[in-house]
């Protein structure tokens, strides 16, 4: 295999990555799918579980989506395997803060809420959407 064969496949760190990115995936959806009220979990715990491990598939998918995207520019950068590992953990950091300010009464979003399941429901739509840590553009060509 010439060097020009080698360039054009993906990188291994790239590869390492995206699996690295689907293991939080599965892990992730896992959690969440186990996770019950019949655990004994307190609502407030179960909702904190919920809470980061959507903010782990939101960092995850920020990542991924930068990995995918440069790979099939040819622009993937190895000096980004920090970023692109600590960007989920960064995601479910930011979810939990939310959600203290959240439950901490901190920000308030109405004046009561008759409905726990929707508000289970609102905390983990706002950790998937946590996570907007963009890397530097490559070169001004790729947009993300």
């Amino acid at each position: 295999m010439s060097t020009e064969e080698e360039s054009a496949g993906t990188p291994k760190l790239a590869v390492m990555i995206s699996i690295y990115h689907v293991v939080i995936f599965v892990l992730s959806g896992t959690c969440v799918l186990s996770a019950s009220e019949t655990n004994g979990l307190l609502s407030s715990h179960l909702t904190l579980v919920y809470v980061l491990a959507f903010g782990a598939i939101g960092g995850a998918l920020n990542a991924s989506r930068y990995v995918v995207i440069a790979v099939r520019h040819g622009a993937y950068d190895n000096r980004r395997f920090l970023w692109q590992t600590l960007t989920p953990i960064h995601g479910s950091i930011l979810a939990g803060i939310g959600f203290v300010v959240i439950q901490g009464g901190i920000v308030a979003l109405t004046p009561g809420i008759d409905n726990p399941k929707t508000y289970k429901y609102f905390l983990m739509g706002v950790s998937l959407s946590e996570v907007r840590l963009k890397p530097p553009p490559l070169g001004g060509q790729i947009y993300l």
